[in-house]
């Protein structure tokens, strides 16, 4: 054939000539997933990490490294000493995720671990919330570490060594022997301590320390789950005031349901002819009164009563108002009574509204106990003592946890929500600055709040009156008057004309002429123009033609 080449292209030449080398085969694929264990290639249950940054199931790399001393990834010298246990955390969903963000991670995550507590975060948290803010204590566990104790265990811009083809062991051809010992320890469905490799001290303190950790997430979890399962009951129990007022069907002033738009679209909608107006959402409704309460420029005023004094708060609900709601519907519900102040760092803060005590726990006061979004305002700032702010975990992740300040926290600005200040209860606020702790930041001397109390609630104030004008108006707010233009789509003026049925052409028109003030005659007249003799559609007899 006149296209037929008589010679190869480099390309064909490495892919199926000379040039071809015979490529590992069986490998399940070239790159490493991060919840993989490096040495058997499988999804990990025990995770142990290195300082190189190489993952590996602690059943499968202490007898390798027992063998060989050295890691099976970079072949570099490796003890079992050098190990620590990894942390990873999982959603509800059983995806592994940040413990900070709650956000998945994927095999484009930049995964970091801190060696030093074993937790497992993305590369934007530790930057943001640790490097920046220099804050150099532990997420999660709060224990201080130094920038040589964070691990990079996954780069999604430098994979080379993440790429299976290319570890030690597998150059070396001891992945027959690898495969051996996984289905070894399949038949025998034994972990590490009841094989017959000899275990050493070093080795014995990595299973104990992973025992003892899943025992703590166990119990934990049990924990967590049974405290907000009593909290998701008794929110229940009492329907928040936008589930009832949505009972009552309020209505969007400008957006409709979209109900008409898709019947006449969609072969699956229901048929819908009128074009009803949206009902308003829990958080649209929250927002309508919120904004009453901005332009009002109105505070709410709280307590909170402990065995040692009470605090008492003014609330920025014109500036901060969902921040707000949420702390006084917590409070007149009784959520925060019987919690504790579970975090006290002298000079810094006093750290509560967890009712796990944990640190951890917590749900907000609107619908789901879902996290709210944070609210800065350059007006509200931590220049002194006993603001007011929401604890969160990141971008927002507002819940019910809150601290009071000790001293000026300028670093924190524009960082946590500041929802209100301290108006009563200073000296008190002082000698919980003096309260012992222990290493954890943890008061010695339990400070439980016993009562809590909302004074003046402009949030609820607003609620009631934009319900009240509704009842007054004896309709909803979208539609406000039935004398509307005809172009104002927001009612019909003739609703209850008398020709609103007829499909006459003028059926208004004659009604009005009919009720005019004019004579007999006249008005004989006016009615009867226009019925002009109706044309008919024959030739005729031709009489005008010529």
């Amino acid at each position: 054939h006149s296209k037929d080449k008589l010679y190869i292209v480099p390309s064909e030449f490495a892919e199926s000539w000379g040039g071809y080398k015979q490529k590992n085969k069986g490998l399940p694929f070239k790159r490493l997933p991060f919840f993989c264990c490096g040495l058997s290639l499988q999804p990990f249950t025990d995770p142990v990490c290195c300082a190189e940054g190489s993952v590996f199931e602690v059943s499968m790399i202490v007898p390798y490294i027992k063998k060989y001393k050295v890691n099976p990834l970079t072949g570099n010298p490796l003890a079992v000493k050098d190990l620590f246990p990894l942390k990873f955390t999982k959603n509800a969903d059983g995806k592994f995720c940040c413990p900070a963000t709650r956000k998945d991670f994927t095999d484009n995550s930049h995964l970091i671990v801190n060696r030093k507590s074993g937790h497992v975060y993305t590369k934007d948290v530790i930057d943001e919330l640790n490097r920046k803010a220099k804050n150099w204590k532990d997420l999660v566990t709060e224990e201080p570490f130094v920038s040589s104790d964070l691990i990079t265990i996954q780069d999604p811009r430098d994979l080379s060594k993440m790429m299976v083809d290319k570890f030690y062991y597998m150059e070396r051809g001891q992945q027959e022997e690898i495969q051996k010992r996984i289905d070894a320890g399949k038949e025998k469905k034994s972990d590490a301590l009841e094989d017959n490799i000899r275990v050493s001290d070093s080795t014995r303190k990595v299973f104990e320390k992973v025992a003892v950790r899943r025992v703590e997430v166990e119990a934990e979890s049990a924990l967590r789950r049974e405290a907000d399962a009593k909290r998701r009951a008794d929110r229940d129990a009492k329907a928040p005031p936008e589930a009832q007022s949505a009972a009552k069907k309020r209505r969007h002033e400008v957006f409709t349901s979209n109900a008409a738009a898709a019947s006449f679209t969609s072969t699956v909608a229901p048929h819908q002819v009128v074009n009803e107006m949206k009902v308003l959402s829990p958080q649209e409704m929250r927002q309508e009164w919120y904004d009453r309460v901005r332009k009002g420029k109105k505070k709410g005023y709280a307590r909170l009563v402990t065995a040692g004094g009470i605090l008492n708060f003014e609330l920025h609900t014109d500036i901060a108002p969902m921040a707000c709601d949420n702390f006084m519907r917590h409070c007149a519900s009784g959520y925060f009574v019987g919690t504790k102040f579970h975090r006290c760092i002298r000079n810094f803060m006093l750290q509560g509204g967890d009712p796990t005590g944990t640190g951890k726990g917590g749900e907000s006061a609107f619908e789901g106990g879902q996290m709210f979004k944070d609210e800065f305002d350059s007006r509200l700032v931590f220049d002194k003592g006993g603001m007011l702010a929401m604890a969160n975990h990141g971008k927002g992740s507002n819940r019910s946890q809150f601290f009071v300040t000790f001293r000026q926290a300028d670093h924190l600005n524009l960082k946590h929500t500041l929802f209100g200040r301290l108006v009563g209860g200073k000296e008190y606020l002082e000698l919980l600055n003096d309260t012992p702790t222990d290493d954890k930041d943890r008061p010695l001397k339990e400070i439980k709040i016993l009562e809590s109390t909302v004074f003046v609630n402009p949030i609820e104030q607003a609620r009631a009156e934009i319900e009240k004008e509704d009842e007054e108006a004896g309709k909803t707010k979208a539609v406000k008057t039935t004398e509307a233009m005809w172009f104002s789509n927001r009612g019909d003026p003739m609703q209850t004309h008398e020709n609103r049925k007829s499909v006459e052409v003028g059926k208004y028109l004659e009604s009005s002429y009919a009720k005019a003030d004019l004579p007999v005659d006249e008005k004989e007249h006016v009615l009867t123009v226009g019925k002009a003799k109706r044309a008919g559609t024959g030739f005729g007899d031709f009489s005008g033609f010529k």
